[in-house]
Parts: structure tokens; C-alpha cells; sequence
């Protein structure tokens, strides 16, 4: 039985940017596909909003679609949302974050202008005999 891990890529820091290394955290796992798929996608969009791409790439073109429509779509937000007003003062809109305040169809927007995820969907096989056998021990056990 097939089953899919909604996984939290990991990174390392080398004193400049976040290198993705292999591996990563496991949040949950599914057993459809498209749910998964969805949720990764969710939680996306909100890292988006509290941490800029640019701190993920050596060079800002690896991980940018279209600069034009990017910073074309800043703007707007600016002027839409304002500055947003962050719990700390030592935080700040970075360039290539998303506005705290987009909206899902403006979050939408800025996930397909960078070519970037902190989220990741991996297929794996689920051996559904030990966890029936699992089952049954509970109930006879309890």
C-alpha cells in the first residue's frame, strides 16, 4: 500500500544561506496523494510570508521565475496591505518575502513566480501486516 510523507526539507546554514541537504523532517503522512499534496502546499505559502527565499540561494536567479512580475506584485501588496508591522523590532519585509497579509489567491500568485518549496511530498510503502498484526496485540493485550 502506497502512502505519502509530508515531509519539512532540511537545510544547513554556512554563514551566508540555507543549502538544502539531503533528508528533512517528517510532519505527517497520507494515503492520498492530492491531500498531501495540498498541505505542503499550504504550509508553503505561509513559510513564505515569514521567511525570504533569498536566504535559501547563492543566486537570487535559482530560485526566481520572473523578477518583473515578482517585484511587479510586491508593490502591489505594498500598497494594497502597507507595511506590515512585525512582533519584534528587528524583523522587516525582506525583498522576495511575501506579505504577511496576501491573501490565498495573492499567496497563490507568488508560488508560481520562485521556484522554491520548504515542503515535499515522498511517496513510500506501508506494510499494512505489521501494523494489522500491531492492532490486534492492542486489542488482546487491553
Amino acid at each position: 500500500m502506497k502512502a505519502y510523507v509530508l515531509m519539512e526539507k532540511g537545510f544547513e546554514y554556512d554563514d551566508n544561506y540555507y543549502n538544502p541537504v539531503e533528508g528533512g523532517t517528517p510532519k505527517k503522512i497520507y494515503f492520498n496523494l492530492d491531500e498531501a499534496k495540498q498541505e505542503a502546499k499550504k504550509l508553503d505559502l505561509q513559510r513564505f510570508k515569514n521567511e525570504s527565499i533569498r536566504h535559501y540561494a547563492y543566486d537570487i536567479d535559482d530560485v526566481i521565475q520572473d523578477y518583473d512580475m515578482l517585484n511587479e506584485l510586491n508593490d502591489r501588496l505594498l500598497e494594497k496591505y502597507g507595511k506590515p508591522v512585525f512582533p519584534h523590532r528587528w524583523m522587516s519585509l525582506e525583498e522576495y518575502q511575501l506579505h504577511p497579509q496576501a491573501n490565498d489567491e495573492e499567496a497563490e500568485e507568488y508560488s508560481k513566480l520562485v521556484d522554491f518549496s520548504f515542503f515535499e511530498v515522498q511517496s513510500v510503502e506501508v506494510d499494512r501486516t505489521s501494523f494489522r498484526d500491531h492492532q490486534i496485540d492492542t486489542v488482546l493485550e487491553g
